[in-house]
């Protein structure tokens, strides 16, 4: 999967990279499926999924709150990269 763009979202002195990805998004005519979201794989990857068929102005409204919806998660990995960070300095 290759991100459309890449966001860089700071908290104090640290941030972390939210890649944006686009997807045309299936279902049935009678499924009421997100037009987008945030998601964590297995492997700890980060991202936020948009649909394609959305207007520019409509997939930066769902960008917009997904970060705003995991700010605390995103703040968490920004610590924790932090302090990796720090450990692997110090080595």
């Amino acid at each position: 999967m290759t991100p459309i763009q890449i966001l860089r979202v700071g908290f104090g002195g640290g941030a972390v990279q939210v890649p944006i990805y686009r997807f045309v998004f299936t279902g049935g005519a009678d499924t009421d499926a997100s037009p987008g979201g945030f998601f964590q794989s297995d492997e700890g990857d980060i991202g936020i999924a948009v649909d394609a068929r959305l207007t520019p102005e409509e997939a930066q409204q769902v960008i917009s709150r997904e970060i705003e919806a995991n700010l605390p998660a995103l703040e968490a990995l920004t610590r924790r990269a932090s302090s990796d960070e720090r450990r692997s300095l110090a080595s």
